[in-house]
Formats: structure tokens, sequence, C-alpha cells
């Protein structure tokens, strides 16, 4: 998916976003805020990157076994 949002290197953002809904140990939306600020500051902001971010917390599935 990272791809097609054309940004080759954003699987691991995607991964972030799952990770942060799948095991709620920050709040998935205020992450993403930080994470957004993170790469501001850095001056890397790729508005890619949060859409690799909300695509991994809106498709994170949660299963029970």
């Amino acid at each position: 998916q990272a791809i097609a949002l054309n940004n080759e290197r954003g699987a691991n953002v995607v991964m972030l976003g799952a990770m942060m809904r799948a095991t709620g140990l920050i709040d998935s939306q205020e992450f993403g805020v930080g994470l957004t600020q993170y790469f501001e500051k850095k001056g890397r902001h790729n508005p890619s990157n949060d859409a690799c971010y909300q695509f991994g917390v809106d498709h994170c599935v949660i299963t029970k076994t």
C-alpha cells in the first residue's frame, strides 16, 4: 500500500499505524500528530507519510484467539 501512496519507504509507517491501533499503547491519533511533527522538525514532512500511517490505523485487523 505504501507504494500505491507514492511512498516506497512508507511500509514502516503503515506498520506503525497498525501497531498503535492494535496495542493501544498510545492513542493512535495523538501518535499520528506527533509523527507528523517529528517529520516537520526534521524538514522531511511528506503528506504520504500521513496517508501511510492512517492506512495502517484504518486497516488494522484485531482478532482474538
